[in-house]
């Protein structure tokens, strides 16, 4: 007689195997010993293996369901079909280890650019869309999870910036997301958001992105290169003097980017992208 232990873990082995349940069922016996036989009774109504299939199948749609969820965008633009097939193929490929289902599509914009094919024409967005739409969503959504600026007590900047450069320490808050991506999908998503219209494919084009939180709201905001790299060299940890000098370019002197971050940063810091403090 199998332990209680033994049975949950044939059955949970049997459940989320890849594959489906016919092949999780060979896994467990491979496992432990255990088979259909010896673990399901008969039944005149449906034989062992359709009644394993029935958990089987709920738990593999449960997933997607979640995976859904987190992208509807993408699934609008795929089509039920078409974003199906991948997400079933990822989460066959990817399973869940994780106690949390946000966990669950982290690796999903990496899969979708792993499975690209092969020879593709880099001037068609079409084939860029899949990958690059589930960066920005997946960034969206983390954005609106982790921690905001809402809370923190901003310091109020004195009427001369100049004078508060060394004095400030400006910080970038942890749900602020940096994306450099291969399409201008800002507005592409404007239109998919207002509208139950899917926008045309952008143009593949160089497009740099913030996605932050402001009063529990997340927006997205394009950024020139400049910003894009302070805001970076802040994250890991730079103080403003040691970002521009490592942004500056011999077209763009450390002064320079020191002088238009300054002017810069009060409308960042409204936008959420940084914080303050002495």
């Amino acid at each position: 007689m199998p332990s209680l232990h033994d049975v949950q873990h044939w059955l949970l082995t049997v459940m989320t195997t890849p594959g489906g349940a016919e092949r999780g069922a060979m896994l467990a016996r491979q496992t432990n010993g255990l088979t259909v036989a010896g673990m399901i009774h008969a039944s005149r109504i449906a034989d062992p293996m359709r009644r394993l299939g029935v958990y089987a199948d709920g738990y593999l749609l449960r997933l997607y369901d979640c995976l859904a969820t987190d992208y509807p965008m993408l699934r609008r633009v795929m089509g039920e079909e078409v974003f199906g097939f991948f997400a079933r193929a990822y989460l066959w490929e990817c399973p869940s280890h994780s106690p949390t289902l946000y966990d669950l599509g982290e690796g999903f914009p990496a899969f979708l650019s792993q499975h690209r094919p092969p020879q593709t024409d880099a001037t068609d967005g079409t084939w860029l869309l899949p990958a690059e739409l589930a960066r920005f969503e997946r960034a969206w959504l983390e954005a609106m999870r982790d921690h905001g600026p809402e809370r923190v007590q901003h310091q109020a900047l004195t009427a001369s910036p100049w004078t508060s450069v060394s004095a400030t320490h400006w910080e970038i808050p942890p749900c602020v997301r940096l994306l450099d991506l291969k399409l201008p999908l800002i507005p592409f998503w404007q239109v998919m958001v207002t509208s139950d219209d899917i926008a045309a494919c952008p143009q593949p084009e160089n497009s740099l992105v913030a996605i932050s939180r402001m009063h529990y709201r997340v927006s997205a905001h394009p950024l020139a290169d400049w910003q894009y790299s302070m805001l970076d060299a802040l994250r890991q940890g730079c103080d403003v003097h040691q970002a521009s000098q490592r942004v500056a370019t011999r077209d763009m002197p450390k002064e320079r980017v020191l002088a238009d971050w300054m002017l810069w940063a009060p409308a960042a810091q409204e936008l959420g992208l940084v914080t303050t403090r002495s």
